[in-house]
């Protein structure tokens, strides 16, 4: 899952520029914010209500309706949860550059405009960066944000390394994220305290256990991003097609498929399953939008 978000930071870097608001009135920027937010909730919100609501229909519960909705932002780990986590990013990144330019704006009125670096798109995410990891333990839980809290770094990472970095950084980094990963994924456990199955292997290096399920997080995304890059420059166009394709129907496969796991044979089956329904569901305008946040052909 760090993955995921992970790579939703790849997709906000795209549209994310603070340069952009440099020259513009306050109202304007601010409604920009409000706009992306409101899309952002059509996209992620509405198709994490509608799959935790099909859920509890399969699951035949029994709770009213009011109730079932309270409980499901309550524990959004019920549900599709990494929809409403993703949420939270965005909101916060737009929170974060509305008071920027509230600032700005503010600076320029008593005739001390900020200085031109502060206005550039990689000193705003690192400074955004910076006041994240000072304030995230003093905010609450609630509605699910516990999620956010955990996972919002890596959406900012993601944004940095796809906006930043992607093309400076040297093979031997990405090797070198490889075999960290594979040294350390055998010890990893979900649950488990520090996620380690096995915490004797790195007594010796005891400060650093906290920090074992970011690394692990981290040095596997790398690792990913580093093979999937050596895949595509393989140049193989049915290959990489098919993989486009399917990264289209990401929301649709992976709330589907928990349902078809038992399905015969594995992995085939329930992918092809969950692919005829999101084609299917996308041609729906109304299922297009409740299930898969797609508002547009």
């Amino acid at each position: 899952m760090p993955l995921f978000i992970f790579l939703s930071g790849a997709v906000a870097s795209l549209w994310f520029n603070p340069e952009a608001f440099t020259q513009k009135p306050l109202l304007i920027n601010l409604k920009a914010l409000s706009i992306r937010t409101y899309k952002a909730f059509i996209r992620l919100v509405i198709p994490f209500v509608c799959w935790g609501l099909i859920a509890a229909f399969i699951q035949k519960t029994e709770q009213p309706f009011i109730s079932i909705l309270v409980n499901l932002f309550r524990r959004p780990d019920t549900g599709l949860w990494f929809l409403i986590c993703i949420f939270y990013c965005i909101f916060l990144l737009n929170v974060f550059q509305a008071i920027f330019c509230c600032f700005q704006s503010l600076l320029s009125k008593i005739g001390r405009p900020l200085p031109i670096k502060f206005s550039s798109n990689l000193v705003q995410i690192l400074l955004f960066t910076c006041i994240w990891l000072l304030i995230q333990g003093r905010l609450g839980n609630g509605s699910g944000f516990y999620s956010a809290k955990t996972n919002f770094i890596y959406f900012l990472l993601g944004l940095i390394f796809f906006k930043f970095l992607m093309g400076h950084l040297k093979t031997y980094l990405y090797l070198g994220a490889l075999l960290l990963f594979m040294w350390l994924a055998p010890l990893w456990h979900r649950t488990n305290i520090h996620n380690l199955l096995d915490a004797s292997s790195l007594e010796s290096f005891a400060p650093q256990l906290v920090w074992f399920p970011f690394l692990t997080a981290l040095s596997g995304t790398l690792a990913l991003v580093f093979l999937v890059k050596k895949l595509e420059g393989l140049n193989i166009p049915k290959v990489n097609e098919s993989l486009s394709f399917l990264g289209k129907l990401s929301l649709g496969i992976y709330a589907l498929h928990y349902y078809l796991l038992e399905l015969d044979p594995p992995v085939i089956v329930p992918l092809a399953i969950c692919v005829i329904f999101s084609v299917i569901v996308l041609k729906i305008p109304v299922l297009r939008t409740a299930l898969l946040g797609e508002t547009g052909q």
